[in-house]
C-alpha cells in the first residue's frame, strides 16, 4: 500500500512540474496576444469652415506678405537678414555713378555750350499731378499760352487734367460719369483755334488689367472747344456701351490734327484696324485705311 502511495504522489508531483512549465493561456502583463486587434471607429474630424481658410485662388493679404517674405528672404534661412536695410544702402553708395560730364562734353563737341549741355541730360523735376496714381500716356503742351506753363496730361485710368502754372496745381477736367481711359490729346493749333482739343479714349495694348481681361476699355473720341478745360463725347465715335468691344473706336491708339488746312477741320483718328477721316471737327468720319474683316492691333 505503501508503495502505491509513494507511486501516486510521484506522479502527481511530475504532473505539477509540466504544467508548471506550461505558457499561461492569457498574455501576460510583458507578453502581446496573437488575437487580431479589434478594429475601433474613430470620429471625423469636421473641416474648418470656409472663411477660415486663406484662399489662393483669390489671393489675399496673407498670400501677398507670403510672397513678399519668399522675395526679400535669404533663401539659406527663410529670414529676412537683420538690418537689412542699412545694408543694402551701404551697397548703393558703392555702385557706380552716371558721369554726366561725358555727355555734356560730347555735346558741347557739336556747338553747343557744356553748361547748357549739361543741363539737357540732368535737372528733371516732377511737374505732378501728385494726388494721383497711374500712367500718363497723353501730354501737351498749349501752343497758345506764351510762357509754356499751360499742360495738359491724360493718364489711361486717370481722366484728363490741366495745370496754368507749370504744374504748381491741378484740375481733373474729365466729368465724374465721363470715360477716364485717356490714351491720347492733340490740339487745333491754327491761329483763333487753339481753344479746340481732342483726345482718344482705350489702351488695347500695354496694361497689366488686360491680362485678367479687364483692359482699359475706351468708347470713343473726346472733344473741348475751352481750352480743355471740359469735354464732350463726339456721338460719331460712340455706341454708348463702353462694356464690350463692338466698335474700332473702343481703342484709340493717336489723334491728329491738320494744321495745314485752313478751312475745314480735318481730324484723323487711328483706332483699332482702322484710320478714321473727318472734315468736320469730328461730326461724322470715314473710313481711309483698314479692313474691317481683317482687323489689326495697332494703327
Amino acid at each position: 500500500m505503501k508503495k502505491h502511495a509513494l507511486l501516486s504522489i510521484a506522479a502527481l508531483a511530475l504532473i505539477a512540474a509540466a504544467l508548471s512549465q506550461m505558457p499561461a493561456t492569457g498574455p501576460g502583463p510583458t507578453e502581446r496576444s496573437h488575437q487580431p486587434e479589434l478594429s475601433v471607429a474613430r470620429p471625423e474630424i469636421a473641416p474648418a469652415p470656409p472663411e477660415a481658410i486663406p484662399s489662393r485662388k483669390d489671393g489675399g493679404p496673407d498670400l501677398r506678405r507670403e510672397w513678399e517674405q519668399r522675395r526679400l528672404a535669404d533663401p539659406a534661412t527663410g529670414r529676412i537678414p537683420p538690418d537689412i536695410h542699412r545694408r543694402e544702402q551701404e551697397f548703393a553708395r558703392g555702385l557706380p555713378r552716371w558721369r554726366t560730364s561725358a555727355w555734356a562734353d560730347r555735346a558741347a563737341a557739336a556747338g553747343g555750350d557744356k553748361a547748357n549741355a549739361a543741363d539737357k541730360f540732368v535737372g528733371w523735376t516732377g511737374r505732378g499731378p501728385y494726388n494721383i496714381g497711374g500712367r500718363t500716356r497723353a501730354l501737351a503742351i498749349d501752343v497758345s499760352d506764351p510762357t509754356y506753363r499751360t499742360l495738359l496730361a491724360g493718364g489711361v485710368s486717370g481722366g484728363m487734367w490741366r495745370t496754368d502754372d507749370d504744374g504748381a496745381n491741378w484740375d481733373l477736367t474729365t466729368g465724374s460719369t465721363q470715360l477716364h481711359s485717356v490714351t491720347c490729346v492733340a490740339q487745333d493749333t491754327r491761329p483763333g483755334l487753339e481753344f479746340v482739343w481732342y483726345y482718344g479714349t482705350g489702351e488695347q495694348y500695354g496694361n497689366s488689367a488686360n491680362g485678367g481681361s479687364a483692359p482699359y476699355r475706351g468708347d470713343g473720341v473726346f472733344k473741348s472747344t475751352d481750352g480743355g478745360q471740359s469735354w464732350a463725347l463726339l456721338p460719331a465715335t460712340t455706341t454708348g456701351n463702353p462694356q464690350q468691344t463692338d466698335s474700332p473706336f473702343n481703342y484709340v491708339w493717336r489723334v491728329v490734327t491738320d494744321a495745314s488746312e485752313p478751312t475745314l477741320d480735318e481730324l484723323y483718328v487711328a483706332a483699332y484696324g482702322i484710320i478714321y477721316r473727318s472734315f468736320d471737327g469730328g461730326e461724322s468720319f470715314t473710313e481711309v485705311l483698314g479692313d474691317p474683316g481683317q482687323t489689326a492691333k495697332q494703327t
